[in-house]
């Protein structure tokens, strides 16, 4: 037996649409706890920007929160009512170990 632990393997789940894509953001931000955390992969236009923002203003109860991209910042906090949040863009990232400088752990 073997102690290691390994991430779990991606989801998968295609979208019929934009509205699809709201309402997966608000299923995921009722079961979330904090320490957990979502990580987005996809091509351009793959929806992560949309999942992403809905999914924060579903956690925040904000349906017109503003929720910038953190592209050049790399981490934007969130200081929600249920947890703090830290939204990450990691795509300029070349080692793993480079999440440490940001302070989001």
């Amino acid at each position: 037996m073997s102690n290691s632990t390994s991430a779990p393997a991606p989801l998968r789940i295609e979208l019929a649409d934009e509205r699809a894509t709201l309402r997966l953001a608000e299923d995921i931000a009722m079961v979330l706890r904090p320490g957990d955390a979502v990580a987005l992969q996809g091509d351009l236009g793959a929806g992560k920007t949309t999942l992403s923002r809905a999914l924060l203003r579903a956690l925040a109860d904000d349906p017109a929160l503003e929720v910038p991209s953190p592209t050049f910042t790399l981490v934007q906090p969130y200081d929600f009512k249920r947890f703090p949040v830290a939204h990450l863009d990691l795509y300029r990232m070349e080692d793993p170990d480079e999440i440490d400088e940001l302070g989001a752990r």
